[in-house]
């Protein structure tokens, strides 16, 4: 008998990919694609570069997270949406959450806490997780990482 996945027990719209994407031209200027392929092509066609939209709307603080004496790394961590990003913005972005959030002062459990939320921001990049929790998709990860 095989072996279920996730994928088997869990409804099939849950890993669709919702991604936005952006290309971002030579000039500086960026313009949305439909989808993953179309935004490669434009990208190829002129030069560009394929990058993850931003998000409309500003920090709301620590998303799904208490807002401790640690507000301000979040509301730093979330500036990384507000403009075109790719996922190597978004991981370092993660890490210097953690980072911040293990030097806030006068807070004893702040090295555990950070690592706490360096773990959901990047767990919660999952599809199937990212959808449970959130009616935003914002930022997954690759397609490669969830086949």
């Amino acid at each position: 008998m095989a072996r279920k996945t996730l994928r088997d027990l869990l409804p099939a719209h849950l890993f669709e990919d919702p991604r936005k994407y952006v290309v971002v031209l030579p000039s500086g200027e960026h313009t949305p694609a439909t989808d993953k392929a179309t935004a490669e092509a434009a990208a190829e066609y002129y030069s560009g570069e394929v990058m993850f939209a931003p998000k409309e709307t500003p920090s709301d603080g620590c998303t799904k997270f208490p807002d401790g004496k640690w507000r301000h790394c979040c509301v730093e961590h979330d500036r990384v949406f507000l403009k075109p990003y790719t996922k190597e913005d978004l991981a370092e972005a993660n890490a210097e959450l953690r980072r911040c959030v293990m030097r806030s002062p006068g807070c004893v459990f702040c090295i555990v806490i950070g690592w706490i939320m360096w773990f959901g921001v990047t767990a919660g990049n999952i599809p199937w997780a990212r959808r449970l929790w959130t009616k935003d998709p914002g930022l997954l990860v690759d397609d490669e990482q969830n086949s």
